[in-house]
């Protein structure tokens, strides 16, 4: 059988996101701790919620290697993956490893949880829902950047392992696959919920600028 060759498995609402997001909570988590930029901090994350909502849309509508039919396996999957000295545990597959779909998952939740948690907070006065909002926003804060920290390491891992220009895959979009692998163009509605998506996410954004210079 032929190797595979370099070709289009991650569409490009995808990797916006995911370059989209990185940016988003670094900058959202770099700029808390000084209280004077309280407003960037703001912004940054509501650009990011958006785009987590909009990733849980995409998850079901998006391309096959995104949604989350195709990249929540099973732990038994997961748990091969570990056997990282067996060449059979390495086996060629596209999209996501199952370890990686489940940090996927775990980090989308807990980003979900901040965004959430950070809106009770931006939007509701009373006390003691502050307090108890805070205190969870900086529990999943902390825990999804502990788990980003776990992804990025995940991420060196397989470059050393496999050299297969992983981080390049999600600049382009290509990554080792069969011709019957591959995605194609998107549809209208994929179109449709792409273009909510991200303007949504933008709108978001802009909006929470005007209301915190008002």
């Amino acid at each position: 059988m032929t190797k595979p060759e370099k070709r289009p498995v991650w569409d490009l609402p995808t990797r916006i996101f995911h370059w989209g997001i990185a940016l988003s909570v670094f900058l959202s988590m770099l700029i808390v701790y000084g209280k004077k930029y309280l407003t960037i901090h703001i912004i940054f994350g509501i650009l990011a919620f958006g785009l987590i909502v909009g990733r849980i849309m995409w998850g079901i509508v998006g391309t096959k290697y995104v949604r989350f039919s195709a990249f929540v396996k099973s732990i038994s999957e997961a748990k091969q993956e570990f056997a990282i000295l067996d060449s059979q545990a390495h086996s060629h597959s596209v999209g996501h490893p199952a370890i990686a779909g489940w940090v996927m998952l775990v980090l989308m939740f807990c980003a979900l949880c901040v965004g959430v948690s950070g809106l009770w907070l931006w939007l509701f006065t009373d006390t003691v829902s502050k307090e108890s909002a805070s205190h969870i926003h900086e529990v999943f804060a902390n825990t999804l950047l502990a788990i980003a920290f776990v992804h990025i390491q995940g991420v060196v891992l397989h470059i050393f392992l496999h050299r297969d220009g992983i981080v390049r895959g999600m600049i382009d979009g290509k990554r080792p696959a069969y011709e019957h692998e591959q995605i194609g163009k998107l549809g209208f509605w994929q179109k449709s919920v792409a273009f909510v998506w991200f303007f949504g996410s933008g709108a978001a954004a802009l909006w929470t600028i005007t209301v915190l210079r008002g």
